[in-house]
């Protein structure tokens, strides 16, 4: 299981790898399935495109976002977040807004400590902590990354 504790040592996300990914992010619950990513909220249907540019999420098959390369791009494919291979995490400005840090068992991304990943799940650590995407991406990303 990962976990994401706030410095108070409260969890705002939780996500149990498995087909199909199970993850919580700050109260949005989702059941992801793949691959193909798939997931359904409510009247609300995700999925995922894999091509050799990345996967592209839809929501109700509009285009919303895109992984690739330890990226996620918006719909006209600007970045929004980006995790270097030191660990620097750079916005859609390219100025580094964190930093993901392997420390113990687990990565500390900003004040953020992320349970029950390694050092090669930095881009997950950072994306799952990321307040600049949304919950539901957020989750929807990090299930992709646990899915390949």
């Amino acid at each position: 299981m990962i976990e994401v504790r706030d410095p108070a040592g409260v969890v705002s996300a939780r996500v149990i790898p498995g087909h199909p990914c199970r993850a919580t992010v700050e109260g949005v619950d989702l059941l992801v399935g793949g691959r193909p990513l798939v997931a359904q909220i409510g009247a609300t249907r995700w999925t995922g495109e894999d091509a050799a540019n990345g996967t592209t999420l839809r929501q109700n098959d509009k285009p919303v976002a895109r992984i690739h390369a330890k990226q996620i791009f918006d719909a006209e494919g600007i970045p929004l977040l980006r995790v270097m291979d030191n660990g620097d995490i750079v916005d859609r400005q390219s100025r580094i807004i964190r930093k993901a840090i392997v420390a113990g068992t687990g990565v500390r991304v900003g004040d953020f400590t992320v349970s029950g990943v390694s050092a090669d799940d930095l881009p997950l650590a950072a994306m799952l902590t990321a307040p600049e995407l949304d919950p539901t991406l957020r989750g929807l990303a990090v299930c992709h990354y646990l899915l390949e």
